[in-house]
């Protein structure tokens, strides 16, 4: 996926998916390019995972304190969710 604006390029790479005892970790690499005219700063690129009822899994975060014009950031972000907590809280609700 790419998205261009205003010569800033956002590409991702290809998402890993990394089991462990307590659940499933996703990393997704990606990269900004800044060919623009503006420093970027304070970006910071959130997720929220939920189930059906809208109770939250998991909310992972990636901060980039700065995006200089003329630069590109390499970056990878993550998001954990733990299965058996998630299955207890279902089960809870049953």
């Amino acid at each position: 996926m790419r998205a261009r604006i205003t010569k800033l390029v956002v590409s991702l790479g290809e998402v890993k998916m990394l089991p462990s005892s307590q659940g499933i970790t996703f990393s997704v690499p990606f990269s900004i390019n800044n060919d623009g005219y503006y420093e970027l700063a304070d970006l910071n690129l959130t997720t929220c995972v939920t189930d059906p009822d809208g109770t939250i899994l998991d909310k992972s975060e990636t901060f980039i304190p700065s995006i200089p014009r003329g630069t590109n950031v390499n970056a990878t972000h993550k998001v954990s969710i733990n299965l058996a907590r998630a299955q207890n809280e279902n089960e809870t609700r049953s």
